[in-house]
């Protein structure tokens, strides 16, 4: 089943604010004045995990309990709190994968034919990503990056499979909802060369799982 008519996609920039990420997503949100559901679903980078406060002596660690390393910070908390009459029910959990939130998260979900929006990021986790991170672009280490690589690229399928399972779940469950379908960061560009190791495949992936939303982006 095809769902484009209710996601929006937004492919995430790893330097990019709150801020931004709040512009490019209230336009929406603030289109309905009457009371508001928003549900946040999938990992890190929905829950917030990095979003903690800094002060003199360093971190804050003002973490929500429930051992998710949800923040306050979170841009979902951020949307909804810009407007009136809006809640959210923040689900998104680190270290979440598809499965997590085919088999936890969506059942949680409370009258989800009730629910306006949805905030989603996903699959990362599915295929290592930190992994990935690690060996390719912080320690440099060609032999395990392609390992890491040869895993991810095989993987890829049904994370693809699995994130269009709960996007067709979401909209059957919730007809009326806009789902903002938040990204990756493109750690590695095609136009800027810098010997990291592998470094056109891990570009080819990244374009890969980048194209997983916006071949789900809306059609106006």
């Amino acid at each position: 089943m095809k769902i484009t008519k209710h996601v929006v996609a937004v492919v995430a920039a790893l330097a990019m604010s709150a801020a931004v990420l709040v512009a490019s997503s209230s336009a929406t949100l603030g289109a309905t004045v009457n009371q508001t559901r928003a549900v946040s679903l999938g990992d890190s980078y929905t829950a917030g995990n990095g979003a903690e406060g800094t002060t003199v002596a360093g971190l804050v660690n003002d973490y929500l309990p429930g051992g998710c390393s949800q923040h306050p910070n979170a841009y979902p908390f951020l949307v909804v709190e810009s407007f009136p009459n809006a809640t959210l029910d923040h689900l998104a959990c680190s270290d979440a994968t598809t499965n997590d939130v085919l088999v936890d998260q969506l059942p949680a979900i409370v009258d989800p034919g009730d629910v306006d929006f949805y905030f989603i990021t996903i699959g990362g986790n599915d295929f290592g990503f930190s992994s990935v991170v690690a060996t390719c672009l912080v320690l440099g280490l060609s032999n395990l990056c392609s390992n890491d690589l040869d895993d991810a690229e095989a993987l890829l399928p049904s994370v693809l499979a699995d994130t269009e399972a709960i996007l067709d779940d979401l909209a059957l469950s919730s007809p009326n909802a806009q789902i903002i379908f938040t990204g990756y960061p493109l750690l590695a560009s095609p136009f800027c060369p810098t010997g990291i190791p592998n470094q056109e495949r891990l570009t080819d992936l990244q374009i890969l799982l980048a194209s997983r939303e916006t071949s789900e982006q809306v059609q106006l």
